[in-house]
């Protein structure tokens, strides 16, 4: 954005409110001083009328709301400037009105009736105007200066009070009777003016640019149901975050004002110039407050002023009964001075808070509910506080609670940029999904002939299901329809980086020497020094054995390279990696993890777990608690490469994965992707243990989040892999016998471990392979079971290995088993050479559903293919690559797999009530496949195409033609 529309904008904002606020506090400010006397019978007593006065004044409070639903509507669907330019005309008009009213003494009961007509009609103004007037002047500001710009709007308030409250202190000086005798109101009529000046300023300012691309998108559901659907939590935590930018500022002036001329009989002209000076010191504190929230943190600047509030609130009212017009005008300033730091940056955070669909509805109903609730009864509150005590001591009481609350809600509070976001922001139209066999995983009515999308969920099942004239309609010529596919396990951040490095996976390099050809193809176009990494790598497969950075040497010692094995759990290193990392054949293996050495006690090249985190430029550190593949990369990359791989997983019908080993790198990129709209599908992020002490220091555990990022189970490692020779059994495997595998921890640390987390509030799910793994990972969950309670849904990761026994535990624990039937395929040759017959009751899936279990499929991508019809169709066959049965009594019908990844995969990550199913009200994730899943060959599964993918109601992928 150029720096003079941004000037342009906050001029306009700023000018804009000042009129708006001088109508507002022209009408305080007489509310407090005549309007008692003027509107209501004479036999009234003073503290009544006083008390009626305020009523009348806070009616605009309650209208304010309204105005905030109406205006923040017109501005989300017709634009900023345009509610900007009618909220202007309003005010003008009813506060002018107010100058030529009627009094009591004239017009009798019709006075007061006028009064609050006009009352309301300019809380409808001021509640529409404050929240466009902050957008206009934060969304046309630079990134970096949003608080400062954003301030302008703030600035209207103390303006507008120091106009109101100096005119109202000239003409009190004319003598006690002076405004009671027709003075009071002549800055009613002034105002009109001020607002014919504000309206020729306002037209002149450009459209905002965030609404400038929201109306490019197209028409969306009505601002205020997107508000509510979106951002309840953040409108909450916005009202929150107000009792003292917008109460508390009305118990420091008008209810101050009240009390110090009514209650301790100082001087109307003492007090006013008073609130006069300090407003001055307000308005040009205002702006150095939102410049420091720039450099400091706005949020950071609130909440030392909120203090400050705190501290000063005693004193504010004791000094106005000591007789020092010193004394009382420094305490009135500074308190307007830490009064500045509360209000001058919260426009910006609170703009900042919500999605730009909605913004102005958004921002509108927080403040301005807020306001109603704190600012238009505070007075009044006040009052009774003062008439039922007989003292302030309670006012202050309450004006300290405000702070605490403010502090509260603004601690933590989320925020978005300015980018359009897209999930927000796209169109959702009907679609209508017609000619299909609709296989809804719904056991009330498992199967229908058409869907009906409408607002983003399922509307309606059946053959006759109707749509409007303008809907999407997808004809799926007989092909079956299915909930989107839910992976809860599947690195996608990790899928994203192994999709845009070296493919080592099989059958693509089948030897070593196609792995060092295709090392030495990518080091002549990479520059030397930069790292050349690989995914996918499946040794066990090659002739020649596994390689060793000598045979990797060959192919370059200018560049570090790393290749990555198929499981995630090893890798294999040249030289100059090593060197890299200073590490030498004295190197110590860590805990959980070794390096490989040959004969002669020197290094292979190859690493196993834990110890490959020795190596890597690491993004974080994870200690023993898992195998380390957080690489340090760009974050710029990393969000480049998850939009390319969030295409592939939408082609391929999946709509919903659980990262289960998420850390810092991986929570940057996703929560970015979220506040920016463009994360391609709902994710559920499992933090990896090694963050549990910092995780529960902050008091979180999941489930946490919304629909489309949160916090899941926290993820624990048992032991290795098969593939690796880590898995940890009870009796000696591979081809020569030579492994038994090992533990990331002792029984009892797991235990301990995982027992700790449950009681913090955190589900677990434990990666488990061999059956001694097994066995400490099952009392591990029952340790986490006793002490988490109801509903722990407790995972077993890749759940290896499970004994009969093993079985039975898991039905009384309700063990969720997580299984990936594509380790059967891609290296079921190998578990059989290493396991032999054992091998037949790797995962176990029949044993587990006749247990009574609710067994799920995942890829585990970036291990393997993220395609869920491949994995639904390894599931069924259980084959290996080779063409071997691979415990076929284990295997699921066609139906079962498909359940298990979508509704059950749902109820794993504890979304079953929103997504998993088509049944109407839930949301709208469908895949439409290119054919008919239980009418094809068990052999062909995985070649079934997905025809069209619908995300939120959205079609996000479609290969077809619109019939």
């Amino acid at each position: 954005m150029t720096a003079p529309s941004a000037r342009r904008a906050a001029a306009a904002a700023f000018i804009g409110t000042t009129i708006e606020w001088y109508d507002f506090y022209a009408y305080s400010t007489a509310a407090s001083l005549v309007f008692g006397t003027l509107f209501f019978p004479p036999d009234t007593s003073p503290l009544v009328g006083l008390m009626a006065s305020f009523a009348t004044y806070a009616v605009g409070f309650l209208a304010r709301p309204l105005g905030g639903l109406v205006f923040g509507h017109f501005g989300d669907r017709v634009g900023r400037r345009a509610a900007l330019v009618t909220t202007l005309l309003i005010m003008g008009v009813a506060t002018f009105a107010v100058g030529l009213l009627p009094t009591y003494a004239t017009a009798g009961v019709v006075a007061p009736l006028l009064l609050v007509l006009l009352r309301f009609a300019q809380g409808l103004a001021v509640g529409g105007e404050w929240g466009g007037a902050v957008l206009m002047a934060v969304e046309h500001a630079p990134e970096k200066h949003k608080t400062f710009y954003g301030s302008f709007a703030q600035l209207g308030n103390p303006a507008g009070a120091l106009l109101a409250s100096g005119l109202f202190g000239l003409l009190s000086a004319q003598g006690e009777d002076a405004l009671r005798e027709g003075a009071w109101r002549i800055p009613f009529l002034l105002s009109a003016v001020l607002v014919i000046v504000g309206l020729v300023i306002r037209l002149k300012v450009e459209e905002s640019p965030v609404f400038e691309r929201v109306r490019e998108s197209g028409p969306a559901e009505l601002p205020v149901r997107a508000a509510l659907r979106t951002s309840w939590r953040q409108i909450l935590r916005g009202i929150g975050a107000l009792p003292v930018a917008v109460g508390g500022y009305y118990i420091v002036t008008t209810f101050l004002l009240a009390y110090s001329t009514t209650d301790l009989k100082v001087s109307e002209q003492l007090v006013l110039t008073g609130l006069t000076v300090a407003s001055f010191v307000e308005l040009v504190a205002t702006v150095g407050v939102a410049w420091l929230g720039d450099r400091l943190g706005s949020r950071r600047v609130v909440i030392a002023g909120l203090a400050g509030v705190a501290v000063l609130a005693t004193p504010q009212f004791l000094v106005m009964d000591s007789g020092s017009t010193a004394l009382i005008f420094t305490v009135l300033a500074v308190m307007r001075l830490v009064m500045a730091a509360t209000y001058g940056p919260i426009a910006a955070i609170l703009a900042q808070l919500f999605p730009a669909r909605a913004r102005y509805t958004s921002i509108s109903l927080s403040y301005q509910v807020a306001g109603a609730v704190f600012g238009g009864f505070a007075p009044l509150a006040c009052t009774a506080l003062l008439a039922a005590f007989g003292s302030v001591a309670p006012v202050i009481v309450l004006l300290v609670v405000m702070c605490l609350v403010s502090i509260a809600c603004l601690r933590g509070a989320p925020q978005v940029r300015d980018d359009v976001n897209e999930q927000e922001l796209a169109p959702v139209t009907d679609v209508l999904i017609t000619n299909a066999r609709v296989l809804t995983m719904d056991a009330a009515r498992p199967e229908a002939g058409a869907v009906l999308v409408r607002d983003g969920v399922v509307a309606a099942l059946g053959d006759t299901a109707t749509a409007s004239a303008g809907a999407h309609r997808i004809d799926a010529h007989g092909a079956t329809v299915l909930p989107g596919f839910v992976d809860p396990h599947n690195h996608l951040l990790s899928t994203a980086e192994s999709l845009a490095a070296e493919d080592a996976s099989y059958p693509t390099v089948s030897t070593v020497d196609e792995l060092v050809d295709m090392v030495a193809t990518a080091a002549a176009r990479t520059p030397p020094g930069q790292w050349i990494r690989a995914f996918g790598m499946d040794d066990a497969k090659y002739p020649e054995g596994r390689p060793t950075r000598q045979r990797l040497d060959e192919a370059t010692t200018e560049h570090p390279v790393i290749v990555y094995h198929v499981s995630g759990h090893q890798a294999v290193v040249n030289s100059a990696a090593l060197s890299w990392r200073g590490i030498g054949s004295d190197v110590t293996d860590p805990a959980g993890g070794r390096f490989v050495r040959d004969a002669a006690g020197r290094l292979t090249g190859m690493v196993l777990d834990s110890a490959m985190q020795l190596l890597l430029p690491l993004a974080v550190e994870i200690g023993c608690h898992g195998p380390n593949f957080h690489t340090e990369l760009p974050f710029e990359q990393l969000s480049a490469w998850l939009r390319d791989a969030g295409e592939a997983y939408l082609s391929a019908g999946l709509t919903t994965v659980a990262d289960p080993q998420v850390s810092a790198r991986e929570m940057r990129v996703y929560r970015a992707a979220r506040a920016g709209g463009w994360l391609p599908v709902r994710t559920v992020a499992m933090p990896l243990s090694h963050q549990l002490d910092a995780l529960t220091s902050a008091g979180l555990a999941g489930p946490f989040g919304d629909d489309w990022l949160s916090l899941g189970a926290m993820k624990f490692y048992s032991d290795g892999t098969l593939i690796g020779g880590t898995a940890a059994f009870s009796e000696p495997y591979g081809e020569h016998g030579e492994f038994t595998g090992s533990l990331y921890w002792a029984a009892d640390q797991l235990t301990e471990l995982v027992e700790r987390a449950a009681r913090a509030g955190w589900r677990v799910a434990i990666h488990t392979q061999g059956d001694v793994a097994m066995e400490n990972s099952l009392r591990a969950i029952e340790a986490g079971a006793r002490a988490y309670g109801d509903d722990f849904r407790p995972r077993v990761e890749h759940c290896g290995y499970p004994t009969r026994q093993h079985v039975r535990r898991f039905a009384g624990l309700g063990v969720i088993p997580v299984n990936q039937p594509n380790f059967l395929h891609d290296s079921g040759g190998d578990f059989l050479r290493r396991l032999g017959d054992r091998a037949h009751r790797l995962q176990p899936i029949r044993e587990e559903l006749d247990a009574g279990l609710r067994p799920v499929l995942s890829s585990d991508s970036f291990v393997s293919s993220f395609r869920p019809l491949h994995t639904v169709a390894n599931a069924v066959l259980r084959r290996t690559r080779e063409g071997d049965d691979i415990g076929g009594g284990q295997a699921m019908t066609v139906r079962e797999a498909l359940r298990a990844h979508t509704l059950d995969a749902a109820y794993a990550l504890g979304m079953e009530d929103r997504i998993g199913s088509l049944t109407p009200g839930k949301l709208a994730d469908v895949v439409v496949l290119d054919a008919d899943v239980e009418a094809v060959a068990a052999e062909k599964l995985g070649d079934v195409g997905v025809a069209a993918t619908l995300l939120g109601g959205r079609v996000v992928h479609e290969r077809r033609p619109r019939a």
